[in-house]
């Protein structure tokens, strides 16, 4: 019981790091701007031909669609927002 109150210790201030804060909106983002451009890149296939554009949306629904992509992208909204909700409603130095 105790070791498990000082591991957490130890943890808890490198959660509250600026860089932890950093690494993990740089990751949100990241992932939520492959979103954007598998997207985009879906509908540009649209000018090409409709068959390109149903090629593309199978991609696009094989990656965003399946359970790991939705945890992924739903998380990185989640973290994402609330990063910056924390960011703006922390009080300045």
């Amino acid at each position: 019981m105790i070791s498990t109150l000082v591991a957490v210790s130890k943890v808890a201030p490198m959660l509250r790091d600026q860089m932890t804060y950093r690494r993990l909106r740089l990751a949100a983002g990241l992932v939520m701007f492959t979103y954007l451009a598998l997207h985009l890149t879906m509908h540009s296939l649209g000018n090409l031909s409709f068959d390109a554009m149903q090629w593309g949306t199978r991609i696009h629904d094989a990656v965003w669609h399946s359970t790991i992509g939705t945890f992924a992208l739903y998380g990185a909204f989640a973290i994402h927002f609330s990063l910056a909700l924390d960011e703006s409603l922390r009080e300045p130095k």
